[in-house]
């Protein structure tokens, strides 16, 4: 039997992008409750290519985007920047999400 090999284990970090980034990955767990200063919120950890664990707290627009998402969709997350809502006249922070389709 061959001498065993440990490999530390890292937290998630959260994932905090600048207008027009990007996050690529699978989604490796969904709705995992996060406790902020305006009350529970929910988000997800994405594996990228590169093997790096990030979590995404998820925005009322992202979780509504999310619903139909199943755990182990390969996504891409894109930080559109700080947009108004003309209805409510209030600022929110804008994403797009796309899922890979099947080759």
């Amino acid at each position: 039997m061959g001498k065993k090999v440990y490999k530390k284990v890292e937290r998630s970090k959260y994932w905090i992008p600048e207008d027009g980034e990007y996050l690529e990955g699978v989604i490796v767990r969904k709705d995992i409750p996060v406790n902020t200063l305006y009350g529970e919120a929910s988000s997800i950890e994405v594996e990228t290519e590169e093997g790096e664990r990030m979590k995404v707290l998820l925005s009322t627009q992202l979780y509504s985007l999310m619903e139909n998402v199943p755990t182990g969709a390969d996504i891409r997350i894109t930080y559109a920047g700080v947009e108004n809502n003309p209805k409510t006249k209030r600022t929110y922070k804008a994403y797009t999400l796309e899922v890979a389709e099947a080759e």
